[in-house]
């Protein structure tokens, strides 16, 4: 072979293992994606309002980027393995599901919130805020408005037991009777109901779905309101249905207590952040309210 075709096919073939090594990046060629590690993974159950509001008030105070997922367009396993892709160092789990979702990420990365049972979170390690104010900020408040409230009933399952505990001491610490019972099902939790309606000033509706369904919780409302009880509820359509005081978290306050604990410092001193602050409305005109329930049709 010739010197120069030599020369020219050692050339071609060096040109091919040079092309075959290398990435050539062209203005229509994008960059290879980098993994998000610095930027904050905010997962939503789904695009309610009350979610949608924390994301919001979060997103508004972070000082770093970033990157929001929701179970509305996704399913757990997927965005699991994006935020395993990305890499997110902090996972800001939103809503029972979101917590769900990302509970095998581990407790090192996931900070949860707007969860309302979380004992089993808890125990595994995971930190979190609170879902409500505590209960003597919120007793505090509907003694304001309910001057004549002395005993409050609860009924729930026992997986509420932890909550009743703290609803217990801090009613002691005001002086009030609490009259809990524990059922196994929805039509018990009516039963009992209605049986204690005449000892207590006001019910306080803990959302423990293993033991109320919807229609029980309609009929529990509609049976509080018609005996003039004063009923304490978390969920606007609970409130809708008759409650007398509904009591909810601020979103900015929730946000706050979530950047407490994504600061290296401030993330050693609590586990569980508690709020600060809450939402209150409160219901004036129960006749109103008492006219709308009966007209419903109950099932």
């Amino acid at each position: 072979m010739a010197p120069n075709a030599l020369c020219l096919l050692m050339a071609s073939v060096l040109a091919l293992a040079m092309s075959a090594c290398t990435h050539v990046q062209t203005d229509d060629t994008p960059p290879p994606a980098r993994p998000h590690k610095d930027a904050v993974a905010i997962v939503v159950s789904s695009n309610a309002p009350a979610y949608l509001s924390v994301a919001q008030a979060l997103a508004e105070r972070l000082d770093r980027d970033y990157l929001r997922y929701s179970l509305s367009t996704a399913n757990a396993a997927v965005i699991r393995e994006i935020i395993q892709r990305e890499e997110h160092r902090e996972v800001i789990a939103i809503g029972h599901a979101a917590a769900l979702a990302v509970q095998a990420i581990g407790p090192a990365r996931v900070i949860y919130c707007q969860v309302f049972y979380d004992e089993d979170l808890r125990q595994q390690g995971f930190r979190g805020v609170a879902a409500i104010p505590t209960f003597a900020m919120q007793l505090d408040h509907w003694m304001h408005l309910e001057p004549d409230l002395k005993r409050i009933g609860v009924v729930v399952s026992a997986n509420s037991r932890g909550l009743v505990e703290e609803l217990k001491a801090a009613a002691n610490a005001y002086g009030l009777d609490v009259h809990h019972e524990e059922v196994t099902s929805d039509k018990q939790a009516l039963f009992v109901y209605q049986r204690l309606i005449p000892d207590i000033d006001g019910f306080l509706f803990l959302p423990d779905t293993t033991v109320l369904s919807a229609s029980v919780i309609r009929r529990m409302m509609s049976y509080g309101v018609k005996h003039h009880k004063s009923i304490l509820v978390y969920s606007p359509m609970m409130f809708e249905l008759g409650g007398s005081i509904l009591i909810t978290a601020q979103p900015a306050d929730v946000a706050e207590q979530i950047m407490a604990l994504l600061d290296p410092v401030q993330r050693l001193t609590a586990q569980r952040r508690t709020l600060t602050d809450a939402a209150i409305t409160v219901r004036r005109a129960r006749q109103a309210t008492l006219v709308a329930v009966r007209e419903e049709t109950l099932p």
